[in-house]
């Protein structure tokens, strides 16, 4: 289980037994760190959000016990550039459980209803977006958070339209920055209180991930596994054990088109626009020795070995479409009926939409990314598409972008968009990898030849191909077939 600075109400209930008996206090006030002005009456700071039409930002917290709590409000809270953005833009309201100060009744009880509507569970700290009508508009991320990522986040609950509280079923949105890509995940669920903590989940779950498998993160398994390459085996997490197996599964379908290993070539390109030159043929060709999945051997009881001394794994071309199938996998253990997380590009998608009708998702065209070549209803599948336009640079004409070919250690070429459609959102971000590389006639093959498994390519003449039952996904907007 991942680590999260979140510290039970129960759990303070019991400190504050033991050090003397202390009564369990909430105190709502308007931020004293953000200079707002104290208010006590719970309805009347209700009356002020739905005068003001601005929602407020709830804060529970233990100001002088909860090393979290005091970590959030110093480096987050009062921070002069969130301060400006939260004054302009909410009424900021905090309720604290102190140990230390005894305050007066009103505010107790008052407080106390708070809690058991917004932290029933007693989580400090917690930090919500509550809609003018009571309703719960985001529950917002505070582990790791920095003032940038929380004014983001804070951004983008408030840009989405406010909507009444009321039974009916609706979509509840969060975004967070994951993986080192943008996450939004949509739920379908009547309760905003339940759906605010189940996409606080979601969030936790991809950062768990993150945290196992980032070869960017000293302490990751990944990275301990790469750092040991050659010396000795590793004993990992079955999870990774497990992932690492369906991988070399998929290498050796697509004939090492998709291979976790292309992480040993690939620190030689940089795709932020810092290279502007290419590395020469022979630095390539010695890289190109340390990648390899056979290389990667699978030993008992979750044992790991990398082959040769120089070989890293990365997951980067599997990594978000596996985080999204185990978010959907959590959340339809949770009950939710419907829902889509989208991964920067990597969907999984389940159920429908709040008034019966499937998930759209628009496929674009890589030539002007604003423009939607075919939509595809997707009700219980995934969608994940690799191109070329968004991490490249471009040396004598020639575009070089960030999918390897890890059997020889160049970016791909001939293809400019690849997207797959499968049951899954792993595999299908492993396959928009491998058929990329593969190209567009061997890639086709490859597909027509899987169970329930689609492809949609772009070639590098901006021609359309599609394998042979697309047209049972896509309702299409214009010409959706090239070549087959």
């Amino acid at each position: 289980m991942m680590f999260t600075e979140t510290i039970n109400h129960t759990v303070y209930r019991q400190k504050t037994s033991a050090v003397g008996g202390l009564t369990l206090l909430f105190t709502l006030f308007f931020a004293s760190a953000l200079g707002a002005q104290e208010l006590t009456d719970e309805a009347a700071i209700f009356r002020q959000a739905v005068e003001q039409k601005r929602p407020l930002l709830l804060i529970f917290s233990g100001s002088d016990w909860c090393a979290p709590c005091i970590r959030f409000n110093r480096e987050v809270l009062s921070d002069t550039g969130v301060e400006a953005f939260l004054n302009d833009r909410v009424i900021i309201v905090h309720a604290d459980f102190p140990q230390r100060t005894t305050l007066p009744t009103t505010l107790v009880e008052r407080n106390e209803q708070l809690a058991e509507r917004y932290n029933p569970k007693g989580d400090f700290p917690q930090v919500l977006l509550v809609n003018p009508d009571k309703s719960v508009r985001t529950l917002l991320t505070h582990t790791g958070a920095t003032p940038a990522s929380f004014i983001e986040e804070v951004k983008l609950s408030l840009n989405r339209k406010l909507e009444p509280s009321t039974s009916v079923e609706r979509e509840f949105r969060a975004s967070a920055l994951l993986m080192g890509s943008a996450f939004e995940f949509t739920i379908v669920a009547n309760d905003s209180l339940r759906a605010a903590q189940l996409l606080q989940q979601s969030v936790e779950e991809v950062r768990r991930i993150e945290y196992l498998l980032s070869e960017w993160i000293d302490t990751s398994q990944t990275s301990k596994l790469n750092n040991v390459a050659g010396k000795e085996s590793l004993n990992v997490a079955p999870e990774l054990y497990d992932l690492l197996k369906r991988s070399l599964a998929i290498s050796q379908l697509t004939q090492g088109a998709f291979d976790v290993s292309f992480a040993g070539a690939g620190k030689l390109w940089k795709f932020d626009g810092t290279q502007q030159t290419l590395p020469d043929s022979a630095t390539i060709a010695s890289a190109v020795k340390n990648v390899g999945f056979q290389k990667i051997q699978l030993l008992d009881s979750s044992r790991v070995f990398l082959t040769g001394e120089g070989m890293r794994v990365g997951f980067g071309s599997i990594g978000k479409g596996y985080a999204a199938e185990r978010v959907a996998k959590m959340l339809k253990a949770e009950g939710v009926r419907g829902g889509i997380i989208n991964a920067s590009g990597d969907l999984r998608a389940w159920g429908t939409r709040p008034d019966g009708s499937a998930w759209r998702v628009g496929i674009s065209n890589p030539k002007d990314r604003s423009e939607m070549i075919l939509w595809l209803p997707i009700e219980d599948g995934a969608v994940a598409t690799s191109g070329n336009y968004e991490k490249f640079f471009e040396v004598n004409g020639v575009r070089y972008a960030h999918i390897i070919d890890p059997r020889t250690g160049w970016p791909a070429q001939g293809v400019k968009s690849v997207t797959i459609i499968s049951p899954s959102a792993e595999l299908s971000d492993a396959l928009a990898t491998g058929v990329f590389v593969l190209g567009v006639e061997v890639g086709l093959d490859l597909i027509e030849q899987l169970p329930d498994v689609e492809c949609i390519i772009v070639d590098s003449h901006d021609q359309i191909f599609t394998s042979s039952d697309i047209d049972i996904h896509a309702d299409a907007l214009g010409q959706t077939k090239g070549g087959r």
